[in-house]
């Protein structure tokens, strides 16, 4: 039963108050933050080895499949289909040249190629600049044995490397440096001349695809480039803000790197697509139904080798970001750990 009278506290009582002791938040050290940008570049390296292990040798393998098992006259129907489709495409007009790697040494090759290719270099937009200044400055015949003999000697080796895969009839390829498609005649890779010559139409087309030819270089590096930034940049805590411009474009880039990483692989995907779909639709005037239906098998497959790449690059660098961001949380929670028994006691 209510006695009407309420209570309220004296204005001379005491209050108390319970004071909580002030959380700190302990960021790893260098040393530990080290360990975990160390962890992250452990998870890229080691992820991409066994994903292209397991996955990007498979679509290869059924590559090489079925250019070896082309019997004498489906090779016979291939090697004039070469001539007929570099013949209606107009490739010789432009100056494409076709080298066959396993008739051809290399030595001689670069010897019919490098002028062509040393100039496409010095014509360059950024290379172009960069050349005018040194023979501005030092004059011709110093461009010509220092510069020049650097350009020269970096794509040597370069077009060496590659040029040597031909002769071992791993691979043939379409240089823009230089206009050239080199390839294996003996190999499982004269199924691919098409796709090549593909690529050569695009890129004398003058056209958005030969935007795309250079534009897909950016998957060679651009994931190399993000990772600094995936691994470096600190993950924001619950309802931490971001504060400024280099802030806000770096953490975007560390939230999404993988979803970035597969979108710098989507102009090789696009144009490797379009050589294939070029060279196979020169082609259907010159091959049978079957032999048609083997290209295109062959050439799916090979485009799936290009979207592994894309796929594996993009889950190395989200996991390289995720084990980094996990190395570092849990040297935070240890540091906070340390700090709370140093208040307790």
């Amino acid at each position: 039963m209510s006695s009407g009278i309420s209570y309220s506290p004296s204005v001379n009582q005491p209050q108390y108050y319970v004071v909580q002791p002030q959380k700190k938040d302990a960021k790893p050290t260098i040393i530990q933050s080290g360990v975990g940008v160390a962890s992250g570049v452990a998870a890229y390296k080691g992820s991409n080895f066994l994903a292209r292990l397991c996955g990007f040798s498979i679509p290869h393998k059924k590559v090489m499949e079925i250019g070896k098992s082309l019997n004498q006259n489906q090779i016979k129907a291939f090697e004039d289909n070469t001539a007929n489709v570099y013949l209606k495409s107009g490739l010789k007009d432009k100056g494409v040249e076709i080298f066959d790697a396993g008739k051809i040494s290399f030595d001689e090759y670069w010897k019919l190629s490098k002028e062509k290719a040393v100039k496409f270099v010095e014509d360059g937009p950024f290379i172009r600049t960069f050349c005018k200044f040194f023979r501005e400055k030092y004059g011709e015949k110093i461009y010509k044995d220092e510069i020049k003999k650097y350009w020269e000697t970096v794509l040597c080796r370069e077009y060496k490397t590659a040029y040597n895969t031909a002769i071992k009839g791993l691979n043939a390829f379409f240089s823009p440096f230089n206009n050239t498609i080199v390839y294996n005649k003996k190999s499982p890779m004269l199924i691919s001349l098409p796709h090549e010559m593909g690529h050569a139409i695009n890129f004398n087309n003058n056209g958005i695809m030969r935007k795309l030819h250079f534009l897909k270089m950016g998957g060679l590096f651009v994931p190399l480039l993000m990772l600094p930034t995936v691994l470096l940049k600190n993950k924001k805590q619950e309802g931490e803000q971001t504060t400024g411009i280099f802030d806000k474009i770096t953490t975007f880039i560390k939230d999404n790197c993988g979803k970035l990483t597969f979108l710098t692989f989507l102009p090789k995907l696009i144009e490797e697509a379009s050589a294939s779909i070029r060279g196979t639709n020169l082609s259907k005037e010159f091959l049978s139904k079957e032999n048609i239906k083997t290209l295109k098998k062959f050439y799916s497959w090979a485009w799936l080798t290009y979207l592994g790449s894309a796929v594996i690059a993009s889950l190395g660098v989200t996991l390289a970001s995720k084990v980094t961001d996990a190395m570092k949380e849990h040297y935070r929670n240890q540091n906070n750990k340390e700090i709370q028994k140093g208040q307790i006691a």
